[in-house]
């Protein structure tokens, strides 16, 4: 009669529970030389992981990425439903006939469960337990695995070598000293009887099943998202003991592991009027810029037009940059190899183009909803209307290869694969006029939440995104406005997320325009919290009011962009969407500790903590470490470093450094 149980346990097998007729070969197989085997089975079976409950991460095939807590590594086991098809990854893809419990070794729980199983059907070709083939698990198979077992002589793990892949020395040190901003690790795994599994964690209790990255020859390299899937999360500054557990057929095991630093330095930007590639070494203040004509020939030359972002991989390995589409330039996005070497005292650099795409021919139009001045608080910028194509809104989906683009000017988000520098199939994405306009999408941590930002005149929606880090495609879930009753909050730039849950973005929009629904009324500059908890029906609060004067605590100029540092939240407040343009500009600093209740500290101000004739403080942000707050101003062409220890500006660049236009700025280390 066939067992039909949906899983077996194998523990608590002895003498007194098997049928008479197989306790001779049971037992006399426990008797031999392998019974140590049998030591320790009932504690290591009752902590045993059953496969089918396994909890999976990552964006590539399960087997990759199985999940298992463990504190004893020695227990690394996982039943397999009796009634379901055993067909287990090992390397090489071959299967280990005999791993009844699918856990990567042949040993006594393996040889239990079979005898366990005794007199059933198998599952299929594939089942794991029919050593013999005949269709069925019975008293034969299990003799033939006791025999195995009994003649083993393979008690040595397997061979590991484990190094990184790129010793970077941006930070002026050595290619040699283990400080890198590139966490990537190659290596290779070997063993005479062959390897089953390999296993990989950051922090010794989480492991990964890494065995389908390795190559058929043994040989791995893990590239910088590949780390942060095992990690469950971007790898953040300072030191990292990455660990490798291989094991062979006989359960062997060796552990390997890497000790390293992540050390993430440089500031990238572009000059928009000199067409400039801005490089800043953010632990010593040093500047570089190259003309980006400087950078490639050919095929590879710089394509030309207003360069407008630019945005540095978290492993400082590349750098994209997007330029305006204008009557002679397409729209494109250029790609910057940055080597090992880096002049910081403006020597020679190992920086170059290695590839250009094209998004657009040139004289490619925009396409934006037709809006009109209605009320003297509310003027329409001319910034806001350009005829042609622009690219913003740079991210990186963390876990994933992916980096993400918005169209500003239409509703198309451009995606590129940082593994090949090409176009993904699916890109662009389009979501009709969810995606209209959008400025950027914006992923947590997790990356399993992206929200986007609405950068035009009464776009008062935030979009809510579900992305795929498998194949980057984005599902539209849900979208949450910004409004209080009749009142709108409106046009948002960036957003923050403040965990994996909230979400905090800023408006721009001061008064009503020709799009402002008849009984609406705009709720002034702000910052609004964002509960992501429900993706399916979040909701929007408004933390931090419109203020009329610059001493009261508050949002008083329009909140371009925002960075958190500690239970610090500092605003970058532009004057370019009210009544004039390019007053001024500051930077405001909330203690966030309760989220829902911002308390003011501070205000930077031109003539105070700023230079006198500072304007537009349009980006902002920190360093990975949370050492510094960077402020770009596009246009007072000014970089403002300031100390988040004391809030006091310790560094200035500007015109006098070569500063025209300064804009679009992304430290190595962040993903937005």
């Amino acid at each position: 009669m066939e067992n039909s149980a949906a899983s077996l346990p194998v523990s608590g097998l002895n003498s007194s529970n098997v049928n008479p007729m197989l306790s001779g070969l049971y037992l006399g197989y426990l008797s031999g030389t392998n019974t140590s085997l049998n030591s320790g089975l009932q504690q290591m079976m009752s902590t045993s992981v059953p496969i089918s409950d396994l909890n999976l991460h990552g964006y590539t095939q399960p087997q990759k990425t199985e999940i298992i807590p463990i504190t004893n590594k020695d227990s690394l086991t996982g039943l397999i439903p009796q009634d379901s098809p055993m067909q287990v990854s090992y390397l090489g893809d071959q299967l280990l006939k005999g791993d009844a419990d699918g856990d990567g070794d042949l040993e006594q729980d393996d040889y239990n469960a079979i005898v366990n199983a005794r007199n059933t059907k198998a599952s299929g070709a594939n089942d794991l337990r029919d050593l013999d083939g005949n269709g069925r698990i019975t008293v034969a198979d299990a003799r033939i695995l006791g025999l195995q077992l009994r003649n083993n002589t393979d008690h040595s793990g397997p061979i590991v070598t484990n190094a990184l892949l790129r010793d970077t020395a941006h930070d002026l040190g050595t290619t040699s000293d283990n400080i890198t901003a590139d966490p990537s690790v190659t290596g290779t795994v070997s063993d005479a009887s062959g390897v089953t599994r390999v296993l990989a964690t950051f922090d010794d209790i989480h492991f990964t099943n890494v065995t389908n990255w390795i190559n058929a020859d043994g040989s791995f390299t893990f590239q910088r998202y590949q780390l942060e899937q095992i990690n469950g999360a971007p790898l953040g500054e300072g030191n990292h003991t990455f660990h490798l557990l291989a094991k062979d057929k006989w359960g062997n095991t060796t552990d390997f592991d890497i000790n390293y630093t992540l050390n993430r330095v440089i500031y990238a930007a572009v000059d928009m009027m000199d067409e400039d590639l801005v490089l800043i070494n953010t632990e010593t203040d040093q500047i570089l810029q190259f003309p980006l004509a400087s950078l490639g020939t050919g095929a590879n030359a710089y394509p030309g037009g207003n360069p407008q972002h630019a945005w540095i991989t978290p492993d400082e390995k590349t750098i994209y940059l997007t330029s305006d589409n204008s009557a002679t330039t397409p729209s494109a996005i250029t790609v910057i190899s940055i080597g090992d070497h880096i002049d910081w005292s403006g020597g020679p650099s190992d920086i170059s183009i290695s590839k250009v795409l094209i998004l657009d021919p040139p004289g490619n139009p925009s396409n934006y909803p037709t809006v009109s001045q209605v009320d003297p608080s509310q003027r329409i910028a001319s910034w806001t209307q350009p005829p042609l194509t622009q690219i913003h809104g740079p991210t990186f989906l963390p876990e994933s290869p992916y980096t993400y683009m918005t169209v500003w000017t239409d509703n198309r988000f451009p995606l590129i694969d940082t593994r090949t520098n090409e176009f993904v199939s699916i890109s662009p994405l389009t979501f009709g006029s969810n995606s209209n306009q959008t400025h950027t999408v914006t992923f947590n941590d997790a990356g399993t939440l992206g929200l986007g930002t609405g950068y035009y005149y009464d776009h008062n929606e935030i979009d809510l995104y579900s992305p795929n880090r498998e194949t980057g495609q984005l599902t539209h879930i849900s979208s949450v406005k910004l409004e209080q009753g009749n009142n709108y909050a409106a046009f948002t730039h960036h957003m923050i997320w403040r965990d994996n849950r909230y979400i905090l973005t800023g408006s721009l929009q001061f008064g009503p325009t020709s799009l402002t629904p008849e009984g609406k009324n705009i709720i002034g500059p702000s910052i609004w919290l964002i509960d992501t908890l429900n993706p399916s029906a979040p909701t929007a609060s408004l933390i931090i009011p419109h203020v009329n004067d610059p001493n009261q605590p508050g949002i008083y100029r329009s909140a371009s962009d925002m960075a958190i540092v500690g239970n610090k939240l500092y605003v970058g407040e532009e004057d370019s969407l009210g009544d004039t343009f390019g007053r001024d500009g500051f930077v405001s600093v909330f203690d966030i500790t309760d989220i829902n209740n911002p308390v003011f500290l501070k205000r930077f101000k031109p003539g105070e903590d700023l230079p006198s004739d500072f304007a537009v403080a349009h980006g902002i942000a920190a360093t990975p470490d949370g050492t510094s707050v960077y402020v770009t101003s596009y246009a007072s062409n000014y970089i403002i470093k300031i100390d988040p220890k004391t809030d006091q500006v310790v560094k200035i660049y500007g015109a006098a450094d070569g500063l025209m236009m300064p804009h679009g700025e992304l430290i190595a280390g962040n993903y937005r």
